[in-house]
C-alpha cells in the first residue's frame, strides 16, 4: 500500500533541521526501497518561517512522501522514528493511504 506522509514543520524548529539532518538522512537510507518520492515543501510568501521579515525568501516549511508499506501502522513507525520527528521539528505529522488515480505519471505510483 502506498502512503502520503505529510509533514509541516513547527515555525521555531525552522534551523533545526541542520543539527539533526546525518542522522535524519542515515534513517532515510534504510527506507530507500520504499520511498517512492520525497521532497521539501516550500512556503509561497517567505512568511511561514521567518514571520515576513524585510528581504526574507521562501524557505522549507515541511515535507511530503509517498511511501510503501505493508500496513499504516509500519507508516505511522517510519514517520514517528524520523530523527526530525524524534526531536520535535514538527508542528504536524499527518500519514494517509494513497492512491492514483490521474496524471501522466499515476502508473508509476500502484500498490
Amino acid at each position: 500500500m502506498i502512503f502520503s506522509i505529510y509533514r509541516i514543520d513547527r515555525v521555531q524548529a525552522a534551523g533545526g533541521r541542520d543539527a539533526h539532518r546525518a542522522a535524519h538522512l542515515a534513517y532515510l537510507k534504510g527506507f530507500e526501497s520504499a520511498i517512492l518520492c520525497a521532497g521539501a515543501l516550500w512556503s509561497s510568501d517567505g512568511v511561514a518561517c521567518d514571520a515576513g521579515a524585510p528581504g526574507s525568501q521562501p524557505r522549507e516549511i515541511g515535507s511530503l512522501y509517498l511511501a510503501e508499506f505493508d500496513s499504516q501502522e509500519q507508516a505511522e513507525a517510519f514517520a514517528s522514528n524520523d530523527p526530525f520527528n524524534v526531536a520535535g521539528l514538527f508542528e504536524s505529522v499527518e500519514v494517509r493511504r494513497f492512491q492514483a488515480r490521474m496524471g501522466t505519471k499515476k502508473d508509476a505510483f500502484t500498490g
